[in-house]
């Protein structure tokens, strides 16, 4: 790809981004930002992917075909196609301009003969006039019924005239204080939206400079949030208190933040930093909160929890890994292992407790189960047992997944926030049979699936009760793909995308138009080491 097509990507030129193009996200310039937007529904089913990493992308998306033991019905495959690429239309302030009903007067003229020069008796005279008077009567008679303006009543006639001039006038200026409140009303609709950028701070460590530029630009862009992943793969957030309490074991501050700190290290080094500090995080949510830019945390898990892993081994937990048939996923817990869990619950319980009062959402994550491990078919994997028992599956695996999910939104709102998580894992297959999700958890939709990867449809999880934000794929950018041929969601891939799909284009709607609360964007970090560049990204 051409250097300068790199150089494209500009917030001002797309209104589109995801912390390049894509903080530019063009909440103006999409479907969201026409005043008087009728929503097309369009059955956005995402571009064909190889395997991820995570709703996240990765470049590991084309890999073995699943095992067919592993899909207990016939899962249906994908077939996803590049989203519609229609532009929502705005309502426009057409008035019809009435017209006037003209009225025909019939004419009361009739003509009379006047009698000749020969004398004419006055009784002959008379009766003419007679048989005259009475004709000319009879014909008003008639006209008065057809019509209400006579030439003898020229002046009611402009009455009716104006008065109908009058009503038509009034009946204009109802239809345009009806679309101005109809516009008025989709303007604050618009604006109640969530306009989300999402930084991916887990994987990459980036400054409290760095993240204050970004909140400063989707301050300037009209975004409203900052999705903020402080725990993906890495675990690049520290509390000054990481003291923990788990069943009868008690791990003090320092140790925890030494296994943590080594774990993210682990995971990548980077030689920038390796995590935010209380008072660094305390003064950016201030920050943006000055700007009126929220913040949105996210500490992911089960899966993408490489750092968190690694620290429960130091710290003395056995096998928190789990374990696919002899092959350990680096970055997924085991279920089984209730220690490892309890660990891993006891930190959210402490992220959510900081966040409490600082923030409105917290993301839990819930993406992606041991795809390392398992060629991306983690849930089907937790899912088999109960079509294939005894076989080795994870007994009963997605029946906890779900208590599991369900155990960290009850921690998230007993802090006062909202559970979010990432779409995959939630009724996957379509599948509801296993037990039901907890219905707040706010579904970020960012994937309608591959193939072999078959996610539960947009329209099954609003029917669930969950609140939809718009995460959608086509949206993504990973920093380091700068141009077409350097992986899956490259910069050029991103940039077509945000130009080409619409905020209302949510994956795998089938068909129904499905609502939302918003939009979300995501710049990602899938190569730790690749660098930032302030430039590259907003221009």
């Amino acid at each position: 790809m051409k250097h300068e097509k790199q150089q494209r990507f500009s917030i001002r030129k797309y209104a589109v981004g995801a912390a390049s193009v894509l903080i530019g996200f063009a909440f103006q310039a999409q479907a969201v930002a026409a005043d008087g937007v009728t929503p097309t529904t369009t059955e956005n089913q995402p571009t064909i992917h190889t395997v991820s990493d995570s709703p996240q992308p990765s470049e590991n998306r084309a890999e073995e075909t699943p095992k067919s033991e592993l899909q207990p019905e016939a899962p249906k495959t994908v077939e996803t196609e590049t989203p519609s690429t229609d532009k929502v239309t705005s309502l426009s302030k057409t008035e019809e301009k009435p017209q006037e009903e003209v009225s025909s007067t019939p004419s009361d003229k009739e003509e009379v003969v006047s009698p000749t020069s020969a004398p004419v008796e006055k009784e002959t005279a008379d009766k003419k006039a007679e048989e005259i008077i009475p004709k000319k009567e009879e014909l008003k008679e008639t006209d008065s019924k057809e019509s209400n303006t006579d030439k003898t009543d020229k002046p009611e006639a402009d009455k009716g005239k104006s008065a109908k001039k009058d009503e038509t006038k009034v009946v204009a200026d109802k239809q345009e204080t009806e679309a101005g409140k109809e516009r008025a009303a989709t303007e604050n609709e618009k604006l109640a939206k969530r306009k989300i950028v999402s930084i991916d701070a887990g994987r990459k460590y980036f400054s409290p400079e760095q993240l204050k530029e970004i909140i400063d630009k989707a301050k300037e862009y009209g975004y409203t949030d900052l999705h903020l992943l402080v725990g993906n793969d890495g675990l690049r957030f520290m509390l000054d208190d990481m003291s923990m309490k788990v069943g009868d074991k008690t791990y003090s501050s320092d140790d925890v933040k030494r296994a943590i700190e080594n774990g993210t290290n682990a995971y990548y080094n980077d030689p920038n930093g390796n995590h935010l500090t209380e008072s660094q995080m305390t003064d950016l949510i201030n920050y943006a909160k000055d700007k009126g830019i929220g913040v949105i945390p996210t500490v992911n898990s089960p899966g993408h929890m490489d750092a968190i892993l690694n620290a429960m081994k130091e710290l003395g937990i056995e096998n928190p890994n789990f374990d696919y048939f002899g092959k350990k996923s680096e970055r997924t817990v085991d279920l089984n292992n209730k220690q490892a869990v309890d660990f891993t619950k006891t930190l959210i319980d402490k992220y959510a407790n900081y966040f409490s009062n600082k923030s409105e959402i917290f993301n839990i994550g819930l993406d992606e189960y041991a795809n390392d491990a398992t060629n991306a078919k983690g849930w089907s994997v937790l899912q088999a047992d109960k079509y294939y028992p005894n076989e080795g599956y994870p007994e009963k695996g997605y029946e906890k997944f779900i208590s599991y999910a369900n155990d960290l939104a009850h921690i998230v709102k007993s802090h006062g926030l909202k559970p979010m998580a990432f779409n995959d894992g939630i009724y996957y297959n379509s599948d509801t049979s296993f037990g039901s999700f907890d219905k707040d958890i706010i579904v970020s939709m960012w994937t309608g699936g591959w193939g072999g990867y078959d996610v539960a449809s947009s329209k099954l999880l609003a029917e669930k009760g969950h609140q939809i934000l718009n995460t959608n794929d086509a949206w993504y950018y990973v920093l380091g793909r700068n141009a077409d041929g350097q992986g899956w969601y490259n910069l050029d891939q991103g940039l077509n995308g945000i130009k080409n799909t619409p905020i209302t284009s949510v994956p795998k709607t089938e068909g129904a138009d499905v609502p939302i609360i918003g939009g979300m964007v995501a710049a990602w970090a899938d190569t730790p080491s690749a660098r930032y560049s302030p430039s590259r990204l907003f221009h």
